[in-house]
């Protein structure tokens, strides 16, 4: 495959510090015998390594007199106009805004895509757009001489994820990309219901690195869980917080500890409602880690003891940090959004209604009594390692998606 270039678009990475499972997958592409040109959509500051032989470019990443731009050249165009007059866009300056950003970036990624494929075609070459977020973007890919693979998570897939619930460009993406790849059951569903041809669709879990677990174990009067997320709105932390504080008071008999890692917009916010709510109460403690790389919480996971990783969100593709936290031997609770259910089974934790009633939170918070032994946690881990393990999942990527495209292309 030395002959293809893998375009891999991302939304920052190798900048800043997210889309991690980024650095897990990039070895499995060099595996199979790509070469890779990384295209983030923007920057931030910070730039981590990469293998050898992987290129950025920073061709898609615009200024924002640049944004501003495009907007007035481009965003009232053909495509908007369809948008608005088939009914898609709901009618509120934000989303129409949203809209004309995204019909902007369509054009102009498209313009800079072809030149980029150009200049591979001409040093004899074949491409491979590989989007790794399902956005006007991937759309840009389309209609090239190259196949387009993207993958799709969470606010890609599901409305309720998005300001308004509103997908700019949802009706016009989904017919053009070869191959859709959903994280999730879930994923595919809803992207179906959104008019993805069913047999472009493709589920492919992510996966992480196979690690042996130190199976570290809380005492049996202790309930100690662990929550991983950005502090975000969609995912709940002021209200794992209350149902937390809610379980200490009516378990005065057991210590509660409460470790979160994480930063993000709401975390002072969460830091002074953990400050007013959660302080005073004595058989309850809590630490607000802030942000880790993700070394860093792997080793937490395999260094702590923890009763459960824990996941109250209002929505959710297949959260990687469950993944994490199940190779760990880490039981997992979370509520049944997304593609969670996927992922916490009986065999390995408890699945929450969506709300996470306080009924069904502490009858879950109770039953992990049931995994505090080194059998059970035994158990969990050849689980996690047999559902998500990175090697099988991205190699399986690479040769039943990635693969037959390229060989269906050269033929």
């Amino acid at each position: 495959m030395q002959n293809t270039t893998l375009f891999l678009v991302t939304h920052r990475f190798p900048y800043g510090t997210g889309e991690t499972f980024l650095q897990d997958e990039i070895p499995f592409l060099l595996e199979a015998g790509f070469r890779i040109c990384i295209l983030p959509v923007s920057r931030a500051s910070g730039r981590r390594a990469l293998p050898e032989g992987v290129e950025v470019s920073d061709a898609l990443v615009l200024g924002t007199r640049q944004k501003c731009a495009c907007m007035l050249r481009y965003g009232l165009g053909r495509v908007f106009w369809q948008e608005v007059l088939a009914g898609a866009v709901p009618f509120n300056a934000r989303a129409v805004a949203r809209l004309a950003y995204a019909c902007a970036v369509l054009r102009v990624h498209k313009e800079r895509l072809q030149t980029l494929l150009a200049a591979e075609e001409r040093a004899g070459r074949n491409g491979l757009f590989y989007t790794y977020w399902f956005t006007p973007t991937t759309c840009a890919c389309a209609g090239s001489n190259a196949p387009v693979v993207t993958r799709a998570h969470g606010n890609d897939i599901f409305p309720e994820q998005n300001a308004g619930g509103y997908i700019p460009l949802c009706r016009l993406r989904a017919t053009l990309p070869d191959r859709v790849v959903p994280c999730s059951r879930q994923g595919a569903a809803t992207l179906e219901a959104q008019g993805v041809p069913p047999q472009r669709l493709v589920v492919s879990y992510l996966g992480v690195p196979e690690a042996e677990p130190r199976l570290r174990i809380p005492l049996s009067n202790e309930r100690i869980v662990l929550s991983c997320s950005s502090a975000v709105a969609i995912k709940r932390l002021d209200l794992l917080a209350e149902r937390l504080r809610q379980y200490a008071l009516a378990r005065p008999g057991c210590a509660c500890v409460w470790h979160h890692i994480g930063d993000g917009e709401l975390l002072k916010t969460l830091a002074a409602y953990c400050e007013s709510h959660l302080q005073g109460i004595p058989n309850l403690s809590y630490v607000l880690h802030g942000h880790m790389t993700v070394d860093a919480v792997r080793s937490f996971m395999n260094t702590t003891a923890v009763d459960a990783l824990v996941n109250v969100s209002a929505s959710e593709g297949v959260p990687v940090t469950m993944m994490e936290a199940l190779q760990a031997g880490i039981p997992v609770i979370g509520t049944d959004v997304g593609g969670v259910a996927e992922l916490v089974t009986p065999d390995v934790g408890v699945l929450l209604p969506a709300d996470a009633d306080f009924e069904a939170f502490t009858a879950a918070v109770d039953s992990l009594e049931r995994f505090k032994n080194p059998e059970a946690r035994a158990s969990i881990a050849q689980i996690g390692r047999q559902r998500f393990s990175a090697a099988n999942n991205y190699r399986n990527f690479c040769g039943e998606v990635l693969l037959p495209l390229v060989q269906g292309h050269e033929c």
